[in-house]
This record gives structure tokens, sequence and C-alpha cells, in this order.
């Protein structure tokens, strides 16, 4: 995990990532482990979660990613 933070920051571009599988394979754990490397080292984190509640809403996910960043630099 650290090595891929740390490429990140060498390469200067972050990438979206999809994480899936089991329940209680540790997808949460990972998630949260990077995401406290990365928000160390300056990286932004963005982060939105599909549900059944929004699969009527085509850009809702969209929308939750572009209001977190408005919100973390534009407050």
């Amino acid at each position: 995990m650290e090595h891929m933070v740390k490429r990140m920051l060498k390469v200067g571009e972050g990438a979206p990532v999809l994480l899936t599988g089991p329940d209680g394979m540790g997808k949460s754990l990972m998630i949260s482990s990077v995401r406290k490397l990365a928000q160390a080292s300056g990286i932004v984190v963005l982060e939105v979660s599909a549900s059944q509640e929004k699969a009527d809403r085509p850009f809702r996910l969209l929308f939750d990613l572009v209001f977190q960043y408005l919100s973390q630099h534009f407050q």
C-alpha cells in the first residue's frame, strides 16, 4: 500500500480505485489504511460508495465526488 501512495506522489497523478470482494476479506481496513497514508502525504482523497438507493439517480456518485472536492477546497 505504501508503495502505491509513493508512486502517486512521484508521478503526480492519482487514479480511481474499485475494490470489490466478499464480506469479511478486509476491504474496509485496506481502504482506511491507504486513505490515511495518502492524506498524510498530502494527496486529496475522495470517496463514494454505491448503493441501491442511489441507483435511480444516474450521476449521484459523480455529484458526491464533486461536492466533496469543493467542500474540502472552497470552504
